[in-house]
């Protein structure tokens, strides 16, 4: 049996990842945004912490006094907050963002990472004890794609990856060949919600 940290944000997925681990003989000891991760995660961990955003510092001091040596980071956290909580950060994620160069999402969780691992704890893969969750190749859906749609679908394709050097976001739907909506500090399920309002019928996202 070991001892995993948990640094959750908003959702069910650090609930379901928790339950898994934790049946797997793991020790769970999350750390919990306020008001960002789910209160009901607390009766799947063994011990949990609640954290304001932006206490960095005192989340390295928990990690260090729990003698975490592995942590996994799961849970949505909307990006906006990075933009209006500058107030509330210490000076440890300050300094942090400052050497980031940018709010990107992979900077910041490389430079995460980076202290963490100067402390001797690895940040695992995020998809250990949840392989159940990744679909199979084929089609997922009750029906296979239209010609057309599998023409959207691979212009799609080819848009985002091209975007994805720029790492605006991970969505964007596609109709008739035409990009409808880009993801971008709003979200998935925003994105496609704008995409809905933009067509009278469906799209390819």
């Amino acid at each position: 049996m070991s001892r995993i940290g948990l640094v959750a944000g908003h959702g069910k997925l650090p609930i379901i990842f928790a339950k898994a681990a934790k049946e797997s003989g793991e020790t769970v000891i999350a750390f919990a945004l306020k008001g960002v991760t789910q209160e009901d995660l607390a009766g799947y961990v063994d011990k949990i912490h609640w954290l304001e955003w932006g206490n960095f510092q005192k989340a390295l001091l928990l990690l260090a006094t729990e003698r975490i040596k592995r942590i996994v980071m799961l849970g949505k956290i909307d990006k906006e907050i990075l933009f209006k909580g500058d107030e509330k950060l210490d000076d440890k994620a300050r300094s942090m963002l400052k050497k980031t160069g940018d709010r990107k999402d992979y900077p910041i969780l490389k430079g995460v990472a980076g202290i963490l691992g100067k402390l001797g704890i690895e940040v695992m893969d995020s998809t250990t004890y949840l392989k159940d969750l990744i679909p199979s190749k084929g089609v997922l859906t009750k029906r296979e794609p239209t010609k057309e749609e599998w023409e959207d679908i691979a212009y799609g394709k080819d848009v985002a990856r091209e975007l994805s050097r720029f790492d605006i976001g991970q969505t964007l739907a596609v109709k008739d060949k035409t990009v409808i909506a880009l993801e971008a500090i709003e979200g998935t399920d925003e994105t496609i919600k704008r995409a809905g309002e933009l067509t009278s019928v469906g799209f390819s996202v």
